[in-house]
């Protein structure tokens, strides 16, 4: 079985649907029977948070009125309230704004820097921080780390040209070698 793209996508083989092995079966899981397959579509929707195409990918299923399937991050459950609340509108379905803006996981990227920067350059602590943008305490302390240990990488993690789990390690090997050799960030 084959990731779900449109038929332009399939000359594509550098989507994370079409690159990360056993993908197609996350796709493709029986989203009605949700306890056994929530990790599948969990996974599968992480791959489309950072998918370039996903915007392309939602709208055709929604033109196409698919019913199976994970398509630019959507079940065919949340797919067809795209569909059922567009119509009461009187409007086409359509991607939400967040889809058509790149993705969901770069948007919340930006906003977990923009808050580390708040705590690392603007001297918040990292509670006040955490209150005020409603951004998780542990995930802060992450980001934060990366920021201050790693700033080098921080960029291309915001952009997501880098996973975040990776930076994180980078620069706690970082801030570990900081401390042994007595340099302060």
């Amino acid at each position: 079985m084959v990731a779900p793209t449109t038929v332009a996508f399939d000359d594509d083989r550098t989507l994370p649907c079409r690159t990360t092995p056993d993908a197609a079966e996350w796709f493709f899981a029986d989203a009605d029977n949700k306890a056994a397959n929530q990790k599948a579509i969990a996974d599968a929707k992480a791959l489309c948070e950072r998918c370039p195409r996903r915007a392309e990918c939602l709208a055709g299923a929604l033109r196409r009125d698919d019913r199976y399937g994970i398509f630019g991050g959507y079940t065919p459950t949340e797919r067809a309230a795209m569909v059922r609340d567009a119509k009461a509108r009187g409007q086409r379905p359509e991607p939400p704004v967040a889809a058509k803006a790149g993705s969901i996981a770069t948007a919340r990227l930006r906003t977990l820097f923009d808050a580390a920067r708040q705590v690392v350059e603007g001297g918040g602590t990292r509670r006040a921080v955490s209150a005020s943008t409603g951004v998780n305490l542990a995930v802060l302390s992450d980001v934060v780390t990366v920021v201050r240990w790693a700033p080098d990488v921080a960029g291309e993690v915001e952009s997501g040209r880098m996973a975040m789990a990776a930076a994180l390690r980078y620069a706690k090997a970082v801030a570990a070698w900081a401390q042994l050799n007595g340099v302060a960030a």
